[in-house]
Order: C-alpha cells, then structure tokens, then sequence
C-alpha cells in the first residue's frame, strides 16, 4: 500500500508546521 507512506509524510509535514506556529520544534526527516 503505497498510499501509506504518502499520507504518513502528509500528516508529518502537517504536524511540523503546526509546531512551529505554536514555537516548538518539529522535525520529520531531519536527523
């Protein structure tokens, strides 16, 4: 099921930008 990946990355790049809005760190693919 490819549209798995597709819809986790989706939600994480979601989830990153609205901590940033509420001043927190959010990092999905940086290491």
């Amino acid at each position: 099921m490819p549209a798995h990946g597709s819809i986790d990355l989706a939600t994480c790049l979601i989830n990153q930008k609205l901590q940033m809005v509420i001043k927190s760190n959010g990092h999905c693919l940086t290491a």
